[in-house]
């Protein structure tokens, strides 16, 4: 009987605590919904005397709040044809008797027509064949208007027909060298000059090169024409070899000069002087123009005469010989009287020996006197010649050695 007891005791006590739990649940009730007109979020019978909270996120974009025990708010979507994402919580102050709803709502609204776009602008550009005459290229530029229209069921705008093309302007450009011929180039331009080198003093030689460049030309197509912009390098055509001057290649400097000097005195019988001939001798060096070298010349003797007082020198006399006086006249007239005087003794001879004879007798006679007289008159005139040829020969040395004393 204690038993079972007891056991409706427990019994009693979890069926009450059942029944109060029951009540309990069914006091607090949250409520989330979603439609066009919003996001709804709804709770009852929770304890208004604690801080109940709320959450809803629509589109990225969430908000918070607080309630009592009555909560009943709706939060707007997006309309305009659009689609969106949300989620929601209700829950109590200590996190029981929670919800939380998500999903997408939409398209919700009408569809708004987006605003027409500005009508886009086509351009072209028209270029003209080249006109070789002037030498222009002309360029026409135009343009026109496409508008944008409607469609409905794109809910869109879209290019529409295009306007008609109108010239907005033109320039024009000068004519390339692709487009038309260029003019012809100008005849070639050359320059020529003559470059002198370092003389070469080893072989005593200069070198002279002939250079010539030509004009460099260039077409621009702004000018229409050719304009020289510069010159080619310097060539060498052809070179000459020349001798070098003495002043591009100086010689060395000459060596003394080569000098001797010699003396030679002399006295003739009866001066009261003496000669003393002093002949100096100078050679000079002579440039070799071809090997810049030195080398002796001709030497080149002058002779001076100085008389010097002395002792008067007595002439030596041969016996028999007879001398002949010292006249200061040249040899030369001593010798020819000695040859005309013995032209005349031989001419006495031939004429005494051709005199006729008076009578046979007296030939004879003659003959022997002539005979006698053409030996006595030879060997008289044979005695003049051997007396005079000594004199004769002593004058003309001395006449010789006077000369070239003189000189």
């Amino acid at each position: 009987m204690k038993r079972s007891s007891a056991l409706g005791i427990v019994l009693t006590l979890f069926g009450g605590l059942m029944i109060g739990g029951m009540g309990a649940a069914s006091a607090h009730v949250p409520s989330i919904s979603a439609s066009c007109s919003g996001v709804h979020l709804g709770g009852t019978n929770y304890d208004d005397t604690k801080a109940n909270t709320w959450t809803a996120t629509i589109g990225g974009s969430t908000t918070n709040g607080t309630f009592g025990d009555t909560l009943n708010m709706t939060i707007p979507v997006p309309q305009g044809g659009a689609s969106t994402s949300w989620s929601a919580t209700v829950q109590a102050f200590d996190g029981g008797f929670s919800s939380t709803e998500s999903g997408t709502v939409g398209p919700c609204g009408t569809v708004p027509i987006p605003p027409q776009p500005p009508a886009t602008v086509e351009t072209k550009d028209d270029v003209s064949t080249p006109d070789c005459e002037t030498l222009l290229v002309t360029t026409t530029h135009s343009a026109r208007s496409i508008p944008f229209v409607y469609v409905e069921a794109t809910n869109s705008w879209v290019p529409g027909t295009p306007g008609a093309w109108a010239v907005t302007g033109t320039d024009s450009r000068h004519v390339t060298v692709e487009e038309c011929d260029a003019p012809p180039e100008p005849a070639s331009l050359a320059e020529v000059r003559d470059v002198v080198n370092t003389p070469n003093c080893e072989n005593f030689t200069t070198t002279t090169d002939h250079q010539s460049r030509e004009g460099i030309f260039a077409f621009t197509e702004a000018t229409w024409a050719w304009a020289q912009t510069g010159w080619t390098p310097w060539v060498t055509t052809s070179s000459d070899v020349a001798d070098a001057t003495q002043e591009e290649c100086p010689p060395p400097e000459p060596p003394e000069p080569a000098a001797t000097v010699t003396t030679s005195d002399s006295q003739k019988c009866g001066d009261a002087f003496k000669s003393t001939i002093t002949s100096t001798s100078t050679t000079n060096w002579v440039l070799d123009a071809a090997t810049r070298t030195w080398s002796l010349g001709e030497p080149v003797v002058v002779n001076a005469t100085t008389k010097t007082p002395v002792a008067v020198e007595a002439c030596a006399v041969t016996v028999g010989t007879p001398l002949l006086p010292d006249t200061g006249g040249p040899s030369w007239l001593l010798a020819l009287l000695a040859a005309l005087f013995l032209v005349c003794g031989v001419s006495i001879l031939r004429s005494q020996q051709v005199t006729p004879a008076v009578s046979s007798g007296a030939q004879f006679t003659g003959e022997s006197a002539s005979g006698e007289r053409h030996g006595s008159a030879h060997r008289r005139i044979t005695q003049v010649v051997q007396r005079i040829t000594p004199s004769l020969r002593r004058r003309r040395r001395y006449d010789s050695v006077k000369y070239r004393a003189d000189e």
